[in-house]
């Protein structure tokens, strides 16, 4: 049902403020001229790690960039708290089918169609190639740039991420929203083909494979010569980082979260009954991974060592420098570089100034990967959503369900 055919009031007002809280605190009309708006999203199967790369990238865009989270969208439901207090486990998912049927496309019809086009970062596991084209076709044909990048790690890490990340959220806000283990599984062998899929369309402009931290390792663009500015490797990447040998770094965070979801001392709002034997299947996958793994070869990306890979955040900001050089004047009396007028600094200084502000939450980033699944929960507390209170960034996207 749709909001003109859904009656309750509360429902329109719901959107009211998501689209509220979705608009960017810069206007669009800042964007230098002749320069399409941009639009990234962030693949890979439920507890990949995409909110992480999603946070960094944030730190590439400009300050009329939308970051869109459509699993944030069940908590405007109206009643989300009442149903969340009554199904702790499904609650979520309860609240995101009650919402109307374009609840979704009308928030990313407002970033994208509207009088104003804002810059999107979204994530979605892209697990099946239809959802992909769905999201790809829906920005391009406004006229987006459209980028990809899709997160590699073994199906051990990400089956374990799924359920650390929903039992943290239980402990601390009394519900969790819960992914099936079964389509995590299915996501994860569809997504190599899917990236080698749209890593060969011409609407997709640039492609990353990352890894788990964000950091790059394969892109590919479509050059002016209209060739791909590299050879077709991202399913072939995205496979070598799967398949090789976890670092001691890896081991050790996963154990620790083993021994989380382990501790019944800390589970002050319960826990699924499943979640034991869920727990053994993702130490099972681990051990066969130990196991089975291969170093990736030589002049595989994944071979590189972490710090000589580039961040998604620094390749996206290298692109759009570079495309800031390639611009022609918007007028004959253009002012020189790194100069201000009385509106205010140039699109040059302010370039200049935004390459120093990246380089700085990079740091701030770089400092914050390592503890960043370590540190302890807040305490547990109401999950109530006020006309005040914005979505918790955090929150992963709808894996489960197909944008519409």
């Amino acid at each position: 049902m749709s909001l003109a055919q859904n009656h309750d009031p509360r429902f329109e007002n719901a959107l009211r403020l998501r689209l509220r809280d979705l608009t960017p605190p810069s206007d669009p009309a800042d964007r230098q001229t002749g320069h399409p708006p941009r639009f990234l999203i962030l693949g890979g199967q439920p507890g990949a790690g995409k909110t992480i790369s999603q946070d960094l990238a944030m730190a590439s865009m400009p300050p009329y960039t939308a970051s869109y989270d459509g699993d944030d969208n069940a908590t405007y439901h109206p009643d989300f708290d009442l149903i969340t207090e009554r199904e702790r486990q499904h609650g979520h998912a309860i609240a995101s089918s009650e919402l109307p049927d374009d609840f979704h496309s009308n928030c990313l019809d407002h970033l994208r169609a509207g009088d104003k086009q804002y810059d999107v970062i979204a994530s979605h596991p892209l697990g099946r190639a239809e959802w992909a084209d769905s999201w790809v076709d829906g920005f391009k044909q406004h006229g987006y740039n459209v980028s990809v990048a899709f997160i590699a790690t073994h199906i051990s890490n990400s089956h374990l991420g799924i359920l650390h990340r929903y039992q943290k959220q239980r402990d601390r806000e009394g519900y969790g929203r819960w992914m099936p283990p079964e389509s995590h599984d299915e996501f994860y062998e569809n997504i190599p083909n899917v990236a080698d899929h749209l890593e060969r369309s011409s609407s997709v402009d640039s492609i990353y494979i990352l890894d788990r931290n964000g950091r790059v390792l394969h892109e590919n663009h479509w050059g002016e010569d209209g060739n791909r500015t590299n050879p077709l490797a991202a399913r072939e990447t995205l496979v070598d980082e799967r398949n090789r040998p976890p670092t001691q770094d890896e081991i050790r965070d996963f154990q620790e979260k083993v021994a989380y979801l382990r501790d019944d001392g800390l589970r002050v709002n319960g826990a699924p009954e499943e979640l034991p034997s869920l727990v053994d299947e993702a130490e099972r996958r681990h051990r066969e991974h130990l196991a089975t793994a291969t170093p990736p070869p030589p002049h595989s990306a994944a071979a590189r060592q972490p710090e000589q890979r580039e961040y998604v955040s620094q390749s996206l900001d290298r692109s759009r420098a570079a495309e800031h050089r390639a611009a022609p004047p918007e007028s004959p009396d253009t002012l020189p570089a790194e100069t201000d007028t009385a509106d205010g600094p140039t699109e040059a200084a302010t370039s200049a100034q935004h390459s120093r502000d990246v380089a700085e939450k990079l740091r701030m980033a770089d400092r914050s990967l390592n503890d960043r699944h370590h540190a302890s929960p807040p305490p547990v507390g109401s999950a109530s959503r006020t006309a005040s209170t914005p979505p918790s960034p955090s929150t992963p996207t709808r894996e489960d369900r197909q944008p519409d």
